[in-house]
């Protein structure tokens, strides 16, 4: 299993931006898209914002469903606190939310034949 360091990736001990969201989401997304399980190591990141985390994790849920990722991307939890572990947490509900509401919203907009 693979080993992303987060704080590598984005040569930053800030996980603030989107932008640097994104790239770590296309790191991710090389692994998860082959079934390659991986692992996110946030050792050295300091600052973390769901800007960041919406793109980084927030967008694996467009890739495959849920009981898929949870097999495939896991959290190094020694690598986050507990303050940070709660932002991931939040992140990856409303993810999971936001995606489900789309999808009822197209199965009832498709049993209404629109």
């Amino acid at each position: 299993m693979k080993t992303l360091n987060i704080a590598e990736i984005i040569n930053n001990k800030s996980a603030i931006l989107s932008e640097t969201g994104q790239i770590v989401f296309q790191k991710i997304k090389e692994y998860v898209e082959k079934d390659e399980p991986v692992i996110l190591d946030f050792t050295g990141i300091e600052t973390l914002t769901t800007a960041f985390l919406n793109l980084a994790i927030g967008q694996l849920y467009d890739l495959k469903p849920t009981n898929e990722l949870t097999k495939l991307v896991k959290i190094k939890r020694s690598s986050v606190s507990d303050s940070h572990f709660q932002k991931i947490g939040l992140v990856l509900s409303n993810s999971k939310e936001k995606r489900q509401e789309l999808s009822d919203l197209q199965d009832e907009v498709m049993q209404d034949g629109y």
